[in-house]
């Protein structure tokens, strides 16, 4: 807050008051459409360099990062994998997950350990 109640114009209201960062934040930092941030973030689709630049801007200023889960609702793919392991007492198990995940992080994806 400043001056009489009122909110800095740098701090976007909802960051204010939730505490989290959303593209929306990214939004009216970058003085552009939650649309153009979500292009930014998003592979293959098209936002101009300019455009681009002001958000990523914007973004690391926040400290905003694209979250995945709520991507996920949207594209119907979360890019997480759910592993079951019954025990790791013998040495091969624990080398197999650790390789196996490794490939999969590489390829984008979370790995979920259950035990």
């Amino acid at each position: 807050m400043t001056g009489a109640g009122r909110t800095s114009p740098s701090l976007p209201k909802r960051q204010a008051a939730s505490g989290r960062i959303t593209s929306a934040d990214v939004a009216r930092l970058a003085g552009v459409s939650q649309s153009a941030v979500s292009r930014v973030f998003t592979d293959g689709a098209s936002a101009s360099a300019k455009t681009s630049a002001k958000v990523r801007d914007a973004a690391e200023q926040l400290g905003y990062r694209p979250n995945r889960l709520a991507r996920s609702l949207l594209t119907g793919k979360s890019y997480m994998v759910g592993l079951v392991v019954a025990y790791l007492d013998n040495y091969f198990y624990p080398e197999v997950l650790e390789k196996l995940s490794k490939a999969l992080q590489q390829q984008g994806y979370h790995v979920l350990i259950f035990m």
